[in-house]
């Protein structure tokens, strides 16, 4: 359950984290994220939450998904903890330079205009810390808001991302369940999930355990993806993309609720729409394998914690740390302005 409301989502598979660092537990917790399970818990519980560049963070010993989107990330109290964090797990890590951003004094700030996907259709209240933050971020010297236009990259995203998982659960899970010390097979492990939709998405991974043509089709359709993004990036000399985490606040528990993983299992009505709206802001970034940081609202709508994520060009992790941090800085210096 989550910390802030206990009636509603903690934000999916990696929500213990996102709800341990909320309640003061922990100052970090480590999860993992194939399509939003850490995004969307750090918006959730109103906490911090970081997507390395997908590679960037080793993945050895934990449960596979999908190989092409699967990347170990960090919930925190703070982006502090975040870079220390990251320098622990990464120490040396330089990434690829094409696409990484200047340095400079004065950060561009990317900002979706009122036609994207990444802005439309939000709930009120996300809509307001939005708007909110965006008047902050306006007044604050050292930060430029550029406005940006999506050239196709939720499309694009659509076009590839749920087939690459898809076709990669079965044989990842197959592979990891025939090294356990006692294996077990797939179909067995298939018919002990209580779950249905859980169960509904195995079905539908074996379902395309043999589309070679698809899952090559995908790939190469995930690789347009990945240029048109660092394109985007450079054609606007960003430092980041800002945009809501999730166009809703945390759903209540008793309501259908998104699993925060990335391909679509069998589902109850309504079950669907509501996890396509969870997820549909990090979707892109998430499959072009680019980082995110996701920060709090300077203020809550009705109690209820609303993320804003950064989202930068891939292997410029470090980079976006940094901006990250200044600009959660200057949204909380700021936001007195609007008491």
């Amino acid at each position: 359950m989550n910390p802030r409301d206990s009636r509603r989502s903690a934000g999916g598979s990696s929500g213990g984290s996102g709800a341990a660092v909320a309640a003061g537990i922990v100052p970090f917790a480590l999860g993992t994220d194939t399509g939003g399970s850490i995004t969307i818990p750090a918006a959730w519980c109103g906490v911090y939450g970081f997507r390395p560049s997908t590679g960037r963070w080793s993945a050895q010993g934990t449960v596979p998904l999908s190989s092409t989107r699967d990347t170990v990330g960090v919930i925190a109290e703070s982006v502090q903890w975040i870079a220390e964090v990251d320098r622990v797990v990464a120490p040396r890590y330089q990434g690829h330079r094409s696409g990484r951003p200047p340095k400079r004094s004065r950060l561009r700030i990317g900002i979706p205009d009122e036609d994207s996907e990444w802005v439309t259709h939000c709930d009120a209240e996300v809509a307001r810390a939005w708007m909110e933050a965006l008047l902050i971020l306006a007044q604050v010297p050292d930060i430029e808001l550029v406005p940006v236009v999506d050239p196709g990259l939720h499309r694009a995203e659509r076009s590839c991302g749920a087939t690459i998982e898809l076709c990669e659960i079965s044989h990842e899970l197959t592979r990891y369940l025939g090294r356990l010390p006692e294996p077990i097979p797939f179909g067995e492990l298939r018919d002990r999930v209580a779950r249905a939709e859980v169960r509904g998405l195995l079905d539908e991974s074996l379902g395309h355990r043999n589309d070679r043509h698809g899952y090559a089709a995908a790939l190469r359709l995930r690789s347009a993806l990945q240029r048109m993004h660092a394109e985007f990036h450079t054609a606007y000399a960003l430092d980041a993309l800002l945009y809501p985490s999730v166009p809703m606040v945390a759903s209540l528990l008793e309501a259908p609720r998104p699993r925060a993983e990335g391909a679509m299992g069998e589902r109850a009505p309504g079950d669907a729409e509501v996890f396509a709206r969870a997820t549909r802001n990090v979707n892109p970034g998430s499959v072009a394998g680019a980082p995110a940081l996701t920060v709090p609202a300077p203020r809550y709508s009705e109690g209820l914690p609303v993320g804003l994520t950064l989202e930068g060009a891939r292997f410029a992790d470090r980079r976006l740390i940094e901006v990250a941090g200044r600009v959660a800085r200057r949204l909380h210096e700021h936001a007195d302005q609007l008491k």
